[in-house]
């Protein structure tokens, strides 16, 4: 398996410093919400804040066509960030190879089997 920035769509992507702030899991996708951390190349990057280090980003990664999916260690409860939201945390590790997936945060360590995986940012 190799690291997520092998991925196109997560190669401007920083996950380690971005923040989960929700994980849904219905029959064929798994969507997780994030507030991601662009990297000054990506192409919908802008300088940030002075009270801000990173570009941040409310987006998704959704998982389509999902097969098959393990979800183990799920005990720890999401913390409330600054503004009240709630927060599980970061992707610690996002591993790839072919159409399986291995990712894991404090939130647990997910597995999964799953036609495309899609990035997405809002507006």
């Amino acid at each position: 398996m190799v690291d997520y920035t092998e991925i196109a769509d997560l190669r401007a992507i920083y996950l380690e410093d971005s923040w989960v702030l929700g994980i849904e899991a219905s029959p064929s996708i798994v969507r997780i919400t994030m507030e991601f951390v662009l990297t000054t190349d990506h192409p919908s990057y802008s300088p940030p804040p002075p009270e801000h280090h990173h570009c941040y980003r409310r987006g998704a990664l959704e998982f389509t066509g999902v097969e098959t999916l393990s979800w183990v260690d799920q005990q720890q409860h999401p913390g409330t960030d600054a503004t009240g939201e709630t927060d599980w945390g970061n992707i610690d590790s996002m591993l790839w190879e072919s159409d399986n997936f291995q990712l894991e945060g404090s939130w647990g360590e997910m597995k999964l089997k799953a036609a495309k995986l899609s990035v997405t940012l809002f507006n």
